[in-house]
């Protein structure tokens, strides 16, 4: 072919021959340096377009000789850029570069030989190698360098004042880190001190007394429990052992004494107070409060300063002082154990299991309660549990049913469409588990 050249921002190159792979023409050119290059090679209308392929940026030695060696050596030079994987377009393509830059292998004033000679020499050669593939071929002949490590060792060490400024700029990112990480824990611990102390002044306001009073809520369990009190019974010793369980749970109830809480005070520190919550055998002994939302106590404490230990409160949906048929009250599980942060034992079974904790108590300015669990769970977030309002009583009924299945104790407490239900939220962990305690009431006495 008639040798051809051209220029681009890299240079000027001389177009050493064109070689066709798969259906593609590619122009193998050399520049001013002696640098290989592969170019995309198209011809529409006179016009001819190189495009770079890749650029090889490598000086190939001034070759005496043609052998095995250096053919390999090219040909690990361009078998990359051109995907040649099979020897009849290896020995095609080296051959047209052979013949149109001949000092590169033969001798200076010595006859090129001609192409029989070469595919001679090239059989002779690399023959025995037909079946491999190209790149097998290489990894034969020419051991793979080992680039990483050859780029680590060429690597040059930095200076000592760099090395000083990098290591001050780590002592003062773990620094700052620290500070903020140390800061972060202060304030969250303070917040939690400044909430024991709010609960400890709110108890003494509170003027919190039990009262002996109150009537057990008349569920058809319990008034038949009460006329049976007066009749004989044949029946067998197991309806005789339920029945007269269900009778002490009865007497347990009219025994258990209510919590009375003076709200005069409360009310005039924070307006939004609506009840007082005891649970047995935790740290829950706090005001509870309510406003228009679900968000604000989050991040308010009773006195509505900014805190994140924030408060426990009633859902804005709930009705604390007629008690419709699921109040729910939420609380922050802290570390620390204030609010809601000591429920965790509830799912403990040595807590469960004890009658005395099976209690919750419940004062409004209107009532005193007194609720028994019957539900005690862990769940994935979810707003099902949290339902105010049913369509009918079959949709309660099935609600009831499906919160008493869920829990992990059978507290052996019946519930129908007529009993009220207490729930009480709160985090189990930060992927949004929740432990949930829910409660029937069973005893309540009118303010």
């Amino acid at each position: 072919m008639k040798q051809q050249c051209f220029s681009n921002q890299n240079g000027h190159y001389t177009v050493l021959t064109i070689v066709t792979i798969s259906g593609m023409d590619f122009a193998i050119c050399i520049n001013e340096q002696n640098e290989y290059s592969c170019f995309k090679y198209k011809e529409v209308n006179d016009r001819i377009t190189y495009t770079p392929v890749l650029a090889l940026q490598k000086t190939l030695p001034q070759y005496q000789t043609v052998s095995f060696q250096n053919i390999v050596n090219l040909l690990s030079s361009f078998q990359e850029q051109l995907k040649m994987e099979s020897l009849l377009s290896v020995q095609n393509a080296l051959y047209e570069i052979v013949f149109h830059h001949p000092t590169y292998f033969v001798k200076e004033n010595v006859e090129v030989f001609s192409k029989e000679q070469f595919n001679q020499m090239f059989e002779n050669q690399l023959g025995h190698y037909e079946k491999r593939t190209v790149a097998q071929l290489l990894e034969l002949e020419v051991p793979k360098k080992d680039y990483k490590k050859e780029k680590k060792g060429n690597r040059k060490p930095l200076s000592v004042p760099v090395q000083q400024f990098i290591y001050m700029l780590v002592v003062a990112i773990s620094f700052v880190g620290f500070m903020n990480c140390y800061s972060a824990y202060a304030d969250w611990k303070m917040e939690g001190s400044s909430a024991t102390e709010t609960t400890e002044e709110l108890i003494a306001d509170a003027n919190i007394e039990e009262v002996t009073d109150g009537e057990v809520i008349e569920t058809p369990t319990n008034t038949n429990t009460n006329s049976n009190t007066n009749k004989t019974s044949n029946t067998n010793s197991s309806s005789n052992k339920t029945t007269s369980s269900k009778k002490n749970d009865y007497w347990t109830y009219m025994e258990t004494p209510l919590m009375s809480v003076d709200f005069t005070k409360l009310k005039s520190k924070n307006p939004d107070t609506v009840a007082w919550l005891y649970v047995n055998n935790t740290n829950v002994n706090y005001p509870v409060v309510q406003t228009t939302n679900n968000d604000y106590y989050l991040t308010h404490a009773f006195d509505k300063s900014k805190n994140s230990a924030g408060w426990v409160f009633a859902d804005y949906r709930s009705d604390l002082e007629n008690f419709k048929r699921n109040t729910v009250i939420y609380g922050h599980r802290r570390k620390d154990q204030v609010m809601f942060g000591s429920l965790g034992k509830v799912t403990n079974k040595s807590w469960y299991t004890k009658t005395e904790n099976q209690i919750i108590k419940l004062s409004t300015p209107t009532q005193n309660t007194l609720w028994q669990i019957v539900s005690i769970y862990t769940i994935k977030e979810e707003s099902y549990y949290l339902t105010h309002n049913f369509a009918s009583d079959a949709d309660y009924e099935k609600f009831l049913k499906k919160i008493v299945s869920r829990s992990i104790y059978d507290f052996d407490v019946e519930v129908d469409k007529d009993d009220k239900i207490l729930t009480l939220s709160t985090c189990l962990n930060l992927t949004g588990d929740r432990i949930v305690i829910h409660a029937k009431l069973v005893k309540t006495q009118a303010r």
